[in-house]
């Protein structure tokens, strides 16, 4: 509407996080532009329509990556502490990501299990229970970010949290100082302290299925990265279930999850 449809219009484009850019939306400015570069991360979720077509493969990103010289950047600069990006960096970066020494002395990430906590109709209460609980604690001067596994889980964690708390996340979202989300809807969001509700665990009837939502489809692994990436000096991760609890999976998703328990135990 704003250019004409001419080549050699600009000297330069520049795309930046191409893996989130249908191949259709690119290519008018890759037409005007007589030189073009493309910066994205391929471990990172690929666009979705609003009818949820998947443009896996056929995103900016992944047409540059094959037609395009490659230059890999190295540098991590989100995480203040490498803790924060060694699992990433281990199983999705083959460990070539530089995180910088941290100077903090107390741990990045923290685990907390919750025991006898039961997965009922879709949410966990009790470690639904313990995160409101955490969040009267935290520093709310820091960016927030408040992820669940679920739309269900997330809406019981609303539930459990104290009106001061509920003011706080309704506060922050206005100041975009905090992010409540579920996992499927996370993509590009950074944070000082992330929680994280795992929620899924037995059953009354003591069966732990397994059924992990967006985490069992195709892209599951790069949801798994993209959560496990959002954090700059903190993350808090609630589970009901130990990686023991796990069995053998086809899903590669499924036994990244697996594995980040493991190591978190």
């Amino acid at each position: 509407d704003h250019f004409p449809l001419q080549a050699n219009l600009f000297d330069v484009v520049l795309f930046d996080e191409a893996s989130q850019l249908t191949l259709p939306n690119a290519l008018g400015a890759l037409y005007r532009s007589n030189r073009a570069v493309v910066a994205g991360d391929s471990q990172q979720m690929s666009p979705t329509t609003f009818f949820g077509r998947n443009w896996e493969g056929h995103d900016l990103l992944h047409q540059a990556r094959y037609y395009f010289t490659n230059c890999l950047l190295t540098h991590h600069y989100r995480s203040s502490d490498p803790a924060l990006i060694a699992f990433s960096n281990r199983y999705f970066y083959d460990n070539k990501l530089m995180a910088y020494p941290s100077p903090l002395k107390q741990p990045a990430i923290n685990y907390y299990f919750i025991e006898n906590a039961a997965f009922t109709d879709r949410k966990n209460a009790i470690e639904a229970q313990q995160i409101g609980e955490k969040l009267q604690q935290i520093d709310w001067s820091k960016q927030i970010g408040i992820i669940a596994f679920s739309e269900q889980q997330l809406a019981e964690i609303w539930s459990a949290c104290s009106l001061t708390v509920q003011q706080k996340i309704t506060e922050g979202l206005e100041n975009n100082t905090v992010f409540f989300k579920s996992l499927e809807n996370v993509q590009g969001e950074e944070c000082d302290h992330l929680i994280i509700s795992f929620g899924y665990g037995y059953s009354d009837e003591n069966e732990f299925h397994m059924r992990f939502g967006p985490m069992n489809s195709k892209n599951g692994t790069k949801r798994l990265n993209v959560l496990l990436t959002r954090a700059r000096k903190k993350i808090d991760f609630f589970s009901s279930v130990k990686a023991s609890d796990f069995k053998l999976s086809s899903n590669e998703a499924i036994n990244l999850l697996r594995q980040f328990l493991l190591q978190l135990e």
